[in-house]
């Protein structure tokens, strides 16, 4: 089964994905602390109405995850992104392959080039985390 990026089943899945992730880490007795917010604008009228942006943020805390459909600023890394820009690589999964993870960070860096994507990063990025990007690419129409 797969769901329209920027959805409210799509943002589902994502929430599913973190909380799964923060789980198996706990399980591991590894750490779980991460901090993310994605903002979409000019997503299509059916996912979007009235123009408002897509917008998703969570904090993970000891492995107690905090899913809201708003904007935080307070994160590791936030995402402010034209929908239309980004819905293509919003699908594509890197299968794990580094000429794909490559072509996939070239493309973002593309859209940040040309003001479509803002990637603003705060603290490093926990690695314990892994990518959860395939994980929901895989489920992403």
């Amino acid at each position: 089964m797969t769901y329209e990026f920027g959805s409210a089943e799509w943002l589902a899945v994502m929430h599913a994905t973190i909380a799964e992730r923060a789980r198996a880490l706990i399980a591991a007795g590894e750490p779980a602390n991460f901090s993310m917010c994605e903002v979409f604008r000019d997503a299509p009228e059916h996912l979007s109405p009235n123009g408002k942006p897509i917008v998703w943020s969570c904090i993970v805390s000891d492995g107690h995850v905090d899913f809201q459909l708003c904007e935080r600023t307070d994160v590791q890394i936030h995402v402010d992104a034209s929908y239309p820009a980004c819905a293509d690589l919003a699908r594509y999964d890197t299968k794990d392959d580094p000429d794909r993870a490559s072509f996939l960070r070239i493309s973002m860096d593309k859209l940040r080039e040309k003001g479509e994507l803002k990637l603003t990063l705060s603290g490093e990025y926990p690695n314990t985390m892994g990518s959860m990007h395939d994980a929901v690419a895989r489920l992403t129409r």
